[in-house]
Parts: structure tokens; C-alpha cells; sequence
């Protein structure tokens, strides 16, 4: 019983992390894409 708890609970974590780890990562490319809009804007003022 106590093992079954035990390895539920660790599965969720790492789902938790899983999902954690992807929102990061789309923030991260969200970012990337605006600063690379940004860049190009500049270049086509310029």
C-alpha cells in the first residue's frame, strides 16, 4: 500500500515537472520570437 502511494506520488511529480519544464519552454520561445521581431523591425527601419 504504502509503496503504491509512494510511486503515484512520484509519478505525479514528475508529470508536474513535464508540464512545468514545457511552460517554460514556450514562454522561452515566445520571447525569443518577439525579441527576434523586434530585430527585424529595427533592420527594416534601417
Amino acid at each position: 500500500m504504502g509503496l503504491g502511494v509512494k510511486f503515484a506520488c512520484f509519478k505525479f511529480r514528475e508529470l508536474g515537472l513535464m508540464a512545468n519544464f514545457k511552460s517554460v519552454l514556450l514562454i522561452c520561445r515566445a520571447k525569443f520570437a518577439s525579441l527576434i521581431d523586434v530585430k527585424f523591425s529595427f533592420s527594416g527601419l534601417g
